[in-house]
């Protein structure tokens, strides 16, 4: 039947788009070198089905309950085309739940998601993306996430009896797998399964795939805080891992955190933060519900210029330090870290608003809802944990891209041709402007990388005891970019016992 809700266009993204995508992101990811924790899944040998299971099951017992995280990462390093394969698939399949989430048949959309996904701030893009063992931790959940929020919005209750069982059946499936990456990440599914299981059973209203998701995100919380090797660090507090233990120790932890987060999270990020205003703003043009404009439409469209004029004076004008790394506080700038907090309180007060006044009762409040939960129970748990790193607000940076697709929907499916053609355009022109930087980017590193293994190679056969690697020329978007690990790789007699000296 076609579609009754006069928003939506009849034009679907053709699948040529999401074919073209893939193939940019999979040449993108190829180029992108192996660093730091990479060398050492690279090394591992033998690369046979039971050695990676057995090496899984080590790091689960032994080091945290990251089984799926842990395991992807040894088992898709190797070859290179796997590994850009993986990320490649991950990336786009973000961007096809999305659309699919926000219930948008747009191009636009989908080039609005792909775009917002790859165009984050460097230290996200590192070690998100180029940093291999993050990238299989820290993305791959955020599928499941998205699933479910789109399964909390209504998605997936129409069809036949056979089609319904399938997304029962990838309901828990999905959350169960989802809830063994990392921890943050389980916070958010266990908290949105769970808490929409209930709400199911207060009002009597039984979905049978939010049921399969909440049993699968309790079974997946267990069998990750279940892990021998998450215990034992638990106890020792040592500087993998570490948690607010008192009063003192949250306030310790919990403020170099957030300057951390908020160096990489929305404020920071320009491009979503761009995408952000331009949606709310766009809403408030168009009025409420019924087409009027008011003084609601003007307060939220105050209150979002507000947040990306603060944003742009703090980190582009005036350039304020938001640092914090001295645990007894001494050297933070708290002034200006309570004022971006306040920033950041008043963002959420207009997405709020923006949301009751914009996004009709149903399906859009709900999926607005649960992905705004899935983004405060992924950033919670960040304020008390130690240590955290740009890569963890990339849960959140996705959620909240999937509020401006869906706040961005009336005008990106606008039946006004014109209002649609232009928005599409533009978004076209970022991703072509911003991915094509990207390449720039990449390509040069990705030289040099391969310079740097011919150094350790040539090394290894003259039996050389040290040797002086070429600089990364852009070191922002390498983790770690001294790679001293690369001696895991490339070694004489045992791993590491080539000097590497690099800047």
């Amino acid at each position: 039947m076609p579609s009754r809700d006069p928003v939506i266009s009849r034009r679907r993204p053709a699948p040529i788009l999401y074919a073209a995508l893939l193939a940019v992101a999979f040449l993108l990811t190829r180029l992108m070198p192996p660093t730091g924790d990479d060398w050492s899944r690279i090394a591992f040998e033998p690369r046979t089905a039971r050695a990676l299971l057995e090496r899984t099951w080590q790091s689960y017992t032994g080091h945290n309950g990251r089984i799926l995280g842990n395991g992807l990462s040894f088992a898709l390093i190797e070859p290179v085309w796997v590994r850009a394969g993986a990320k490649a698939a991950a990336i786009v399949g973000l961007v096809a739940l999305t659309s699919w989430l926000v219930r948008s048949r747009s191009p636009g959309t989908v080039l609005l998601t792909f775009g917002g996904l790859l165009l984050v701030p460097p230290g996200v893009f590192r070690e998100s993306y180029g940093w291999s063992a993050g990238f299989f931790n820290y993305v791959p959940p955020m599928l499941a996430v998205l699933l479910l929020a789109g399964l909390l919005g209504g998605r997936g209750r129409q069809g036949s009896r056979g089609r319904r069982a399938v997304v029962v059946a990838l309901a828990g499936l999905a959350t169960f797998a989802g809830c063994l990456f990392v921890e943050h990440v389980t916070a958010a599914l266990a908290t949105l399964a769970v808490g929409g299981g209930l709400i199911g059973a207060i009002r009597r209203r039984f979905d049978a795939a939010i049921l399969a998701a909440a049993l699968g995100a309790v079974l997946g919380t267990i069998t990750m805080l279940a892990s021998p090797g998450l215990r034992e660090v638990g106890r020792h507090q040592d500087a993998y891992f570490s948690y607010a233990a008192s009063l003192h120790d949250l306030i310790a932890t919990a403020v170099p955190n957030y300057a951390l987060i908020t160096q990489s999270f929305v404020l920071s990020n320009a491009v979503l933060l761009t995408l952000l205003s331009v949606a709310v703003l766009g809403r408030a043009a168009l009025g409420g519900s019924a087409g009027r404009r008011g003084w609601p439409d003007l307060l939220i469209a105050a209150g979002m210029l507000g947040v990306a004029a603060y944003a742009l004076l703090s980190r582009v004008v005036f350039d304020v330090r938001l640092t914090c790394t001295d645990v007894e506080l001494t050297g933070c700038h708290r002034r200006a870290l309570r004022v971006d907090l306040l920033a950041l309180v008043l963002l959420l007060a207009v997405l709020v608003a923006a949301a009751s006044r914009y996004l009709r009762p149903g399906h859009e409040r709900a999926t607005f809802a649960a992905l705004l939960i899935a983004t405060l129970a992924m950033l919670g748990p960040l304020l008390i944990v130690a240590p955290i790193g740009p890569r963890n607000v990339y849960g959140p940076t996705v959620t909240l891209l999937a509020i401006v697709a869906l706040l961005a929907r009336p005008l990106l499916d606008s039946p006004a041709r014109t209002r649609r053609v232009v928005a599409t355009a533009l978004l076209g022109a970022l991703c072509v402007t911003g991915v094509g930087g990207l390449f720039v980017i990449e390509r040069a590193n990705a030289a040099v990388a391969a310079e740097r293994v011919a150094a350790m190679a040539a090394a290894v056969r003259s039996g050389a005891p040290s040797v002086e690697l070429t600089p990364f020329p852009y070191r922002d978007w390498v983790h770690q970019p001294r790679d001293q690990k690369i001696g895991v790789r490339y070694f004489r007699d045992h791993p590491r016992d080539i000097e590497v000296i690099a800047r």
